[in-house]
């Protein structure tokens, strides 16, 4: 399924006006969605495809105008292109290492982020208003229709500013990650007194967040709830333990049919398929490991015998009515972002390395192989192999660390320099130390060094 995903995700990789751009699919949303490319942009950035991964990165600059807005299905103004755009570029130069290309390419990143706060400061104007604080209302998607103040746009203006930070102190910006460390601490403070205001109950008392802002009807909890998985997975700003976090998992949890969640998306009734493993890995960030490989495989249950996924379906014995693109690229790639979580999490302040792999992976004679995968703070290769007989096992791993890992994380003390290789799957699995005493659930190392650990029941 990997293997068929990436060939259908660079088949439709097309030229557009010059420039090379993933499309979402063939079919319905056929042209360039910036959250879509950006699943697809980081999937074979993560798998060493640097050079397709930055024209298509570059490719977004054409859409930026002189305010540093980022306006692409225009006249639809959908709030998080321009966020979209930052954490594009932020995460581009930091899986590829290339400091210069960020440096070159930093006015951009200023531009887009006063742009954002210029947004954001046009919110402070009436305080009646039920987006006071927040972001101005735009278009939605993803099973919100219309034009709304939503919190999908507020999510992702928190993740790119963090994203903004850690790149502006990765220069040496100081001026503006102190700035822009400010903007966040005021749209987070406006967040949480507006969330404590619109925060619901389900049916079953699962605290979650509407995705309008100041919600008055009263469609189905797990609509659109993609926006809070998003925002799970790739910022810091919710805590595992905030309520809403859990709750509105549970709620999604509640809503699976077939192991998936439905009216997660447009249709009402239907499996949001390409959503799914967003959700999955929303599962995964928060310590659900189980859960999350309940969902890969669910997810990849609804392939067709090709490959492929349509974007939303209808369950089987329901209906034959599907929604979106068919095939969805962004199925794949997103499928393929909670693998490589599952492999090699980047996404903290240091990488953990096997903490997802389920159980099921650990059978007599499976070997677990992944080279030269991306991260944040390296390039990295693992194999977990285990005997013909089941009897005994063999870890093996390599990495080559980027040179200023230390300095881009010297917030958190040390641990850019390190990563943990987790044992814990392998522990459950019954396995031993070579000695007979008890796996360590995780060991943690030094980049630039090979390691091996042998293991036996």
């Amino acid at each position: 399924l990997l293997d068929a995903g990436m060939r259908t995700l660079y088949q439709c990789r097309e030229i557009v006006d010059g420039v090379a751009q993933f499309q979402p699919g063939s079919t319905v949303y056929r042209g360039l969605w910036i959250q879509d490319a950006l699943y697809d942009i980081d999937g074979i950035l993560m798998e060493g495809d640097t050079a397709s991964a930055r024209k298509a990165t570059e490719g977004l600059f054409h859409f930026q105008d002189n305010t540093g807005k980022v306006k692409v299905i225009w006249p639809v103004d959908i709030q998080r292109d321009t966020p979209n755009f930052i954490w594009a570029l932020v995460r581009y130069a930091r899986l590829a290492n290339s400091r210069e290309w960020l440096q070159n390419h930093w006015p951009k990143i200023v531009a887009a982020m006063r742009f954002i706060q210029e947004r954001r400061k046009s919110t402070l104007a009436d305080p009646r208003a039920a987006y006071y604080g927040l972001m101005p209302p735009g278009f939605v998607d993803g099973g919100i229709s219309g034009i709304n103040a939503d919190y999908s746009s507020v999510y992702w203006v928190l993740i790119c500013t963090e994203r903004a930070v850690e790149a502006a102190e990765w220069l040496g910006k100081t001026r503006e990650a102190q700035e822009w460390k400010t903007f966040y601490q005021e749209l987070l403070s406006s967040y949480r007194s507006a969330a404590a205001r619109d925060v619901r109950k389900d049916l079953y008392g699962n605290q979650y967040l509407p995705v309008k802002v100041a919600d008055t009807t009263h469609d189905v909890p797990q609509r659109a709830q993609w926006v809070l998985c998003e925002a799970v997975n790739l910022g810091s700003f919710l805590s595992p333990s905030d309520p809403i976090v859990p709750g509105t998992l549970a709620v999604l949890d509640s809503s699976c049919v077939q192991g998936l969640p439905v009216s997660f998306g447009w249709l009402t009734g239907g499996i949001g398929v390409w959503f799914a493993p967003v959700y999955g890995l929303a599962h995964y960030m928060i310590g659900n490991v189980e859960k999350a490989a309940d969902v890969l495989y669910a997810f990849a249950n609804h392939a067709t015998p090709l490959g492929a996924w349509a974007e939303e379906q209808m369950p089987k014995g329901v209906s034959t009515r599907t929604t979106g693109d068919f095939p969805t690229n962004s199925a794949y790639a997103s499928m393929l972002k909670l693998v490589v979580s599952l492999l090699a999490d980047d996404k903290g302040p240091s990488l953990d390395l096997l903490r997802g792999i389920p159980g099921a992976w650990l059978i007599p004679g499976s070997v677990i192989r992944a080279s030269d995968f991306l991260t944040k703070f390296g390039r990295i290769s693992v194999e977990a192999s285990v005997s013909k007989d089941g009897r005994t096992g063999h870890i093996v791993v390599s990495s080559a660390g980027y040179r200023d890992a230390d300095d881009s994380m010297a917030q958190y003390t040390d641990t850019g320099s390190t990563f943990d290789l987790w044992l814990t799957a392998f522990k459950q699995a019954g396995f031993k130390a070579k000695d007979g005493s008890e796996l360590e659930n995780r060991v943690r190392t030094r980049w630039n060094q090979k390691i091996e650990v042998e293991f036996q029941r």
